[in-house]
């Protein structure tokens, strides 16, 4: 769907491929830490262009009030735990990504519960390409 989407969204045949790999990894981080927040239950996902601001706003919904907390996570070789049953665990770069790749990024609780986790991905190259 993405790849469909990028050209409507007024990205420059340039940087179809890197908005289509910063989007991917934003919406794969913040859909695994909604799904992490609130297993079992409803998230949302919202992605949509803001044409003005010349970027795409991606937005993922949970039922959860806790707030994401963003801390760089001390991975060294003696940190981590390369055990079978926690091989994948050794995580916590998920939200540093998403800054990383963002224009600007945040957390919006919602008032009936819950909250929206956004980012920014810039649609505009450096030069301010169109």
């Amino acid at each position: 769907m993405i790849d469909r989407r990028i050209p409507e969204w007024g990205v420059p045949p340039t940087r179809y491929s890197e908005v289509r790999e910063s989007l991917a990894l934003v919406v794969t981080e913040l859909i695994n830490n909604a799904v992490g927040e609130t297993p079992d239950q409803q998230i949302r996902i919202r992605c949509a262009p803001d044409f003005t601001a010349r970027i795409i706003r991606v937005e993922v919904w949970d039922s959860s009030d806790r707030e994401p907390k963003v801390a760089m996570p001390d991975l060294t070789p003696e940190t981590l735990d390369l055990r079978a049953e926690n091989y994948d665990d050794n995580g916590g770069w998920g939200l540093p990504l998403v800054r990383a790749l963002s224009t600007g990024c945040g957390v919006e609780p919602t008032s009936g519960g819950g909250k929206w986790v956004w980012a920014n991905i810039s649609i505009a190259g450096p030069e301010g390409d169109r």
